[in-house]
């Protein structure tokens, strides 16, 4: 599974502190993950219906639309990240303050998820989601890859660097 390889490389190539560590940064950066994946169940629906409808002033909308749910997304992640330590003050236990350096990167990860969402439902809406079975297979092959490759060279940040890597490529 994507999901876990990152926890799984983790624990076999730096420990379960790492590991632990890491899934409460993760945790905290799924934030990101609960609004995107809410807004998108949200969203596909009208999105379908304004594509049926087939004209140009409603795909003019849909497309700005996009454009600023990604601009806003991406702030939204950002905003997470800045608010980060008043968060791990609030709701953490010192003990797992180090978890911090990891809400940017997850953080970011769920964002480009997020886009990916919202380009996918076209693919969806065309019945051609072949190609995202194709896509799935090669950021899978990309994500076992840069797990391996990035927590190697730089730790346990690495896995969260590979997840938005693998996220920004799903979504290309």
């Amino acid at each position: 599974c994507i999901a876990m390889s990152d926890r799984f490389f983790l624990t076999k190539m730096i420990g379960f502190e790492a590991t632990g560590l890491y899934a409460v940064g993760y945790a905290i950066g799924s934030m990101i993950g609960f609004f995107e994946q809410s807004f998108n169940l949200a969203y596909a629906p009208w999105l379908f219906k304004k594509l049926e409808q087939n004209d140009y002033k409603s795909k003019i909308k849909i497309v700005r639309l996009t454009y600023v749910y990604f601009i806003l997304i991406l702030l939204l992640a950002l905003l997470l990240s800045l608010v980060t330590p008043l968060v791990f003050k609030i709701f953490i236990n010192k003990k797992f303050y180090g978890a911090q350096i990891f809400v940017f990167w997850i953080a970011l990860s769920f964002a480009f998820s997020g886009m990916y969402k919202m380009v996918t439902n076209y693919i969806f809406y065309v019945k051609k989601t072949h190609l995202l079975s194709v896509v799935t297979f090669i950021s899978a092959l990309i994500n076992l890859t840069l797990n391996y490759l990035l927590i190697g060279y730089f730790g346990a940040i690495g896995a969260a660097i590979s997840s938005t890597i693998v996220s920004f490529c799903f979504f290309v």
